[in-house]
């Protein structure tokens, strides 16, 4: 009894095998900002928009808010004031964070 089976033969390419061009997602990169130690920046017309601290950590004050922040690498704040407000490299490295 003969149990070998024949060899499988390759698929025809066809059209809709073909490889085809996924577009990316049309979507402007969000640009990173730097700080260097002790730098600060002042903010304006920001409320409603995020900080995401992506390395190192921000000190962070807006008007109307008695409170300080310090938003750390991995976090994000969200701005309540069109400012200014202040925010200031609160390490001994370079701060990157991105305002979207």
């Amino acid at each position: 009894m003969n149990t070998a089976l024949p060899p499988l033969a390759a698929p025809a390419a066809t059209a809709a095998m073909a490889p085809t061009a996924v577009p990316k997602a049309a979507q402007p990169s969000t640009p990173v900002h730097t700080l260097a130690p002790g730098a600060l920046r002042r903010l304006r017309g920001c409320a409603g928009r995020q900080v995401t601290v992506l390395q190192g950590r921000l000190w962070l004050t807006e008007p109307g808010d008695a409170d300080d922040h310090f938003v750390a690498a991995g976090h994000t704040r969200v701005l309540f004031s069109d400012g200014p407000v202040v925010i200031e490299n609160d390490g001994p490295c370079e701060v990157r964070y991105q305002l979207t």
